[in-house]
């Protein structure tokens, strides 16, 4: 509970690494990347109806995929894959895949949605913020990367996200490293017992 009350509930127990990603707006997918012995990420959901939750594979190929989050109207996964020999970003239907679209132009990750769905953003390497204008319906469409903004994203962090955008697109969260020059020295004081005598 997100007030703090109530206990941890178990959604489920596997013995490879796990991290969640998205959870669908209606509440009734979690979304996350699972580490494969034999394929390595995966893009996966957790159906949260029912007793008997079985994860559903949504990307499971030879290469690496990871970072699945769902439209705001819940049709669409966006994910990052290597399967082009560098990390880039694409798009698939909900929950069942019939076609596939790649977003990003010169790599991406971290792709993330707009509020609205009228826009999807994700991390370009050079660390540029960029932006994607979409058209989603029957089918999908994207139109021309814009880059947004350069920030110093902490690139060696955990997190499974480095970016958080507000739901119309005018600001962002970012999780960004400090620069060396705003950092105060640290002082370190040898044998400061005598200097009290």
């Amino acid at each position: 509970d997100a007030a703090g009350s109530g206990q941890p509930e178990l959604l489920l127990y596997t013995p490879e690494d796990t991290l969640a990603t998205d959870w669908s707006k209606d509440g009734a997918y979690l979304i996350f990347t699972s580490t494969n012995p034999v394929t390595g990420l995966d893009v996966m959901a957790l159906p949260m109806a029912g007793d008997d939750r079985e994860p559903i594979p949504l990307v499971h190929t030879q290469f690496r995929e990871s970072g699945g989050t769902l439209s705001p109207d819940g049709k669409f996964l966006a994910y990052r894959s290597n399967e082009s020999g560098r990390n880039e970003v694409y798009v698939q239907e909900f929950p069942e895949a019939r076609s596939k679209w790649q977003v990003s132009a010169n790599g991406g990750t971290d792709p993330s949605w707009k509020g609205d769905g009228r826009e999807l953003y994700y991390r370009a390497p050079d660390l540029s913020l960029i932006a994607v204008p979409v058209q989603m319906g029957k089918t999908f469409e994207a139109g021309t990367p814009q880059v947004l903004f350069k920030a110093p994203f902490a690139i060696n962090s955990i997190a499974s996200s480095l970016y958080s955008a507000a739901s119309d697109g005018q600001r962002f969260l970012v999780l960004a490293t400090l620069a060396h020059d705003t950092v105060p020295p640290a002082t370190v004081v040898l044998n400061w017992q005598t200097a009290l005598k």
